[in-house]
């Protein structure tokens, strides 16, 4: 279901992370509104806040930023791993199936009943999400992949993984 009259098809909880209360318009992060953080946040204070509890000091920032920054890459036989999809494939059935795929990959740190385990798994996600979205959008279009670059933001490495090619960037 894609439309949802009447909430009749939506499980909802509890969360500790997010608050949405829509006849009163609101919706919380970890106890700041959403509309707040867009205005003054980057993507990576979000993360840091919605993983940590807390939006992330100067020191903090950068230091989790650089943890993000060393995940980037993904194992080279993802190249492969993209060449067996149909190039009308949808990018987003393509996204499910590398994101479910990365456990055979990374499972090295797959103990969920240990929080640094589940950190480093978060970690991953968050840094190969942009990678894994410009290797399938690439693969659509039949243009080679380009890698992601240190030092660029979240959102300009991917901008740049998707419309760059090796012959300019």
């Amino acid at each position: 279901f894609t439309y949802d009259p009447g909430f009749t098809c939506t499980a909802s909880c509890t969360s500790g992370i997010t608050y949405v209360d829509g006849p009163k318009g609101q919706c919380l992060y970890r106890g700041y509104p959403v509309a707040e953080l867009c205005a003054k946040c980057d993507f990576m204070e979000v993360a840091h806040l919605l993983l940590n509890g807390e939006l992330p000091g100067k020191q903090e920032k950068k230091e989790f930023i650089d943890r993000i920054e060393s995940e980037y890459l993904v194992h080279e036989r993802f190249r492969d791993f993209f060449k067996v999809f149909r190039m009308n494939a949808h990018p987003m059935a393509i996204m499910v199936a590398a994101t479910g795929s990365l456990s055979a990959y990374y499972h090295d740190n797959l103990d969920w009943s240990k929080p640094d385990d589940r950190e480093i798994c978060a970690m991953r996600l968050i840094a190969k999400m942009p990678t894994l979205a410009a290797m399938a959008y690439k693969s659509h279009i039949g243009e080679p992949v380009v890698y992601p670059r240190a030092g660029m933001t979240y959102a300009e490495n991917l901008l740049h993984m998707m419309h760059a090619t090796p012959t300019k960037s």
